[in-house]
């Protein structure tokens, strides 16, 4: 029962981090305003945006080693945090650095790569600090974390387009810097919460050899899966962007950030079961794996439809009538990410339970590959309803090859992830009678 709480309560902190991200999504819309300048200049600010999770994600990879190594060797903990220390903070100087150069020398660049080099560094902190949270189970101070950034943004953005003082030229600029300001905050919290949680020499900074050849090995080939995976997942509006110009892709943009709610709300069970996956023996971790990537296309796949009749109301009164456009992208997009989602699970478990970050690697390229010729061949002629229908289909071909191999190296049933069973769908009704006795 403890699972099935600490799920609930997650999910419903994914529910305000989504619907925070939504009204920032929608407030930015109308910031920039309905303009085509202002439009293509939302379309530069969530361009940045991804560039700089690309960065994140990627030392993210490195990083997932000393989550990883917190959770399966506990009496380590201070020396692979230490470690942790001097590879993030020494990564986010020397981008710091690069920024700051360009800066100074007036090097003639675009303003968004320039930001995205000024708040990467950020995000690698702040990406650090969460993974060990995670590890160590401190699943409340993650969701809450999660949500400092977000809502900071949205209130100070809030503020400006309530006063309007800026020219519209100003605007990119003004956001831009808002998101510098939230993310340092959001870093800066974080890490202070994840110290307070360990031993005062954690927050050293050394390199122990064991753990820093492990960081470059484990985290190495966890960092090329992670950002294959993360390009796979922007693959659709990246081409989009290159091949439809900034305008098209802005109106689909808001279809990607619509329909991500999904992907938020279902990545309650993987955040929770992580520790449990990471550190459990193989069959208690398979067996956990099943029942977690089952629960996620049950509780994804009824979380779609609930989306599908609510969101297009939202997108086209919240938004404007310049992206009601992106209804149908949205609807094509939603089936996708139920795969997707139950994708990650399994991902997890080749990285975290067998120890193969590199195993991923050609499961997250794979799917980018199938994402990537899906939208060469069908963005030219249906537009950004061609780059819905790669996204979507390359993440169900690619979940159906990733039960395929789940049941090759752990000699159990594939079907296993996906057949519904009876107990799966009594959970439900196990949570429903626990929180009736809890609060009636």
């Amino acid at each position: 029962m403890r699972t099935s709480v600490q799920t609930l309560l997650t999910f419903l902190y994914k529910i305000a981090l989504s619907l925070i991200s939504f009204c920032v999504s929608v407030l930015a819309a109308r910031w920039f305003g309905p303009t085509d300048a202002g439009v293509a200049n939302r379309a530069v600010f969530q361009l940045a945006s991804t560039y700089a999770q690309t960065g994140m994600t990627f030392v993210g990879g490195f990083t997932s080693y000393h989550a990883y190594a917190v959770t399966k060797w506990p009496e380590e903990r201070v020396r692979v945090v230490q470690t942790g220390n001097l590879l993030v903070y020494m990564m986010a100087a020397l981008v710091w650095a690069v920024a700051a150069t360009l800066s100074v020398a007036h090097v003639p660049i675009h303003p968004a790569w320039l930001w995205t080099l000024w708040v990467t560094p950020l995000l690698f902190i702040f990406g650090f600090g969460s993974k060990i949270l995670n590890a160590l189970d401190e699943i409340s101070w993650v969701n809450r974390l999660n949500m400092v950034q977000p809502l900071l943004f949205l209130v100070f953005l809030g503020l400006c387009w309530l006063h309007r003082p800026a020219a519209a030229d100003q605007r990119l600029t003004i956001a831009l810097g808002l998101w510098l300001v939230t993310c340092a905050v959001a870093a800066m919290w974080t890490m202070g919460v994840t110290y307070r949680h360990l031993p005062r020499p954690a927050r050293r900074w050394r390199w122990w050899p064991r753990h820093g050849r492990e960081t470059w090995v484990y985290g190495g080939g966890s960092a090329l899966a992670q950002v294959a995976s993360y390009v796979n997942y922007r693959m659709d509006f990246w081409l989009t962007a290159w091949m439809l110009g900034n305008v098209v892709a802005s109106v689909y943009g808001i279809a990607v950030v619509a329909s991500e709610v999904l992907l938020n709300l279902s990545g309650s069970l993987q955040q929770v079961v992580y520790a449990r996956m990471t550190g459990g023996a193989h069959e208690d971790a398979a067996s956990l794996t099943e029942v977690a990537t089952r629960q996620t296309l049950l509780s994804s796949t009824l979380a779609a439809v609930a989306m599908a009749v609510v969101f297009p109301f939202l997108i086209r009164y919240a938004y404007g009538y310049r992206y009601a456009a992106a209804v149908f992208p949205f609807w094509i997009l939603l089936p996708g990410l139920v795969f997707k989602a139950a994708s990650n699970l399994v991902i997890q478990y080749a990285t975290n339970t067998r120890g193969r970050p590199l195993t991923s690697v050609w499961m997250n390229g794979l799917c980018a590959f199938i994402n990537a010729a899906l939208c060469f061949g069908l963005l030219p002629w249906w537009g950004m309803l061609g780059g819905a229908v790669a996204s979507t289909g390359s993440y169900m071909i690619s979940f159906f090859l990733y039960t395929l191999w789940y049941a090759r190296v752990s000699g159990r049933s594939g079907p296993a992830l996906w057949r519904i069973q009876r107990d799966d769908i009594a959970a439900y009704g196990h949570l429903v009678r626990w929180l009736w006795r809890k609060f009636w």
